[in-house]
């Protein structure tokens, strides 16, 4: 709270800031919040000297005034919203992958996790001078894959090469690893570099599988590595780019959650979990899928969609994919 002192304006003199202190003004804000009228009327200064000094405070310690359709204009200007390339998954996320924002994905094994982060990574890369950083924290990530992904979008042979230098894979096979890419990323987007310079999404695939090992026992470390990691991540989000995590789940009481714990709870924007059901709602091996969010920062209301049949199409215009390129 700043007090009236001498050196704003001519008018603001000691014998004025004194006989504003008489009648209990002391601070700018108690000068601004009273009328000017009524100022006047108290300490006998005239209406035109209360209103030279009310606009020079206002001048060097108020904020600038934005209107609402400035600041949506600004702020859309800056956020995208980047397609998963699954249709049914785009409609459940309202368009997709919102920048400045941190998804999740989490669910089984062989539930589609990794799937959905090599469709995203496809689609991504198809537009140019949108590049993909995607960590990997095992051996799931595949360039063949994503070039048939490609192929299947319906980029040519020739397209191909540009749209796989956008995208870059690293490994992380421990959370040390995973926390020196995060802390060198901000400072790499910000420099000459062809590519973080434009990089619009950030892939961790999976965000367990290096801090699970670290967590509970005799790694009482763990819990602040964790948090460490979740800092990393929101200060990428705040550069303007989209996240997306993969999670594994846990059985609780007979009931499937993502894992990571209470404490991982506030980090994810949005969270999808990605079932695997047979119609009778049993656990199956088979291709039946079910993804639905369970938490949401800008959506309403919590939103459940079947993905099966897009899913098992997408899967097997896959493997036809497959088979016509061994053929030729």
């Amino acid at each position: 709270m700043s007090i009236l002192s001498t050196g704003t304006c001519n008018e603001l003199s000691i014998d004025n800031i004194n006989i504003l202190k008489s009648i209990g003004i002391r601070t700018v804000v108690d000068f601004l919040s009273q009328n000017p009228e009524e100022i006047s009327k108290k300490c006998f200064l005239s209406i035109k000297v209360i209103a030279v000094i009310r606009k020079a405070l206002l001048a060097q310690h108020a904020s600038l005034v934005v209107t609402g359709s400035n600041l949506y204009a600004h702020v859309s200007q800056k956020l995208m919203i980047l397609s998963t390339g699954i249709k049914s998954i785009d409609e459940l996320l309202s368009g997709g992958l919102l920048s400045t924002e941190l998804t999740e994905v989490a669910g089984p094994s062989a539930s589609g996790k990794t799937q959905i982060c090599h469709a995203v990574t496809a689609k991504t890369s198809m537009i140019f001078g949108q590049c993909v950083l995607y960590i990997s924290s095992g051996a799931d990530f595949s360039c063949e894959r994503l070039r048939d992904l490609l192929i299947l979008n319906g980029l040519s042979e020739m397209e191909l090469p540009k749209a796989l230098n956008q995208v870059k894979c690293v490994q992380a096979f421990d959370v040390f690893q995973l926390l020196q890419i995060l802390h060198n990323l901000p400072a790499l987007m910000h420099d000459d570099s062809t590519f973080y310079k434009h990089v619009k999404l950030v892939i961790v695939d999976s965000v367990a599988a290096v801090i699970s090992p670290i967590i509970g026992g005799k790694h009482i470390e763990g819990h602040g590595l964790m948090m460490q990691v979740a800092r990393k991540l929101k200060e990428i989000v705040e550069e303007n780019v989209a996240v997306l995590v993969t999670n594994r789940i846990v059985q609780f009481n007979n009931l499937s959650k993502p894992a990571l714990g209470t404490s991982w709870l506030h980090v994810p924007h949005t969270r999808i979990l990605l079932t695997n059901k047979n119609q009778d709602g049993t656990a199956s091996n088979r291709l039946k899928r079910e993804a639905m969010i369970i938490k949401s920062s800008r959506q309403v209301r919590i939103a459940c969609l079947n993905i099966t049949q897009l899913l098992i199409t997408f899967t097997y215009t896959y493997k036809a994919l497959l088979k016509g390129i061994m053929k030729e």
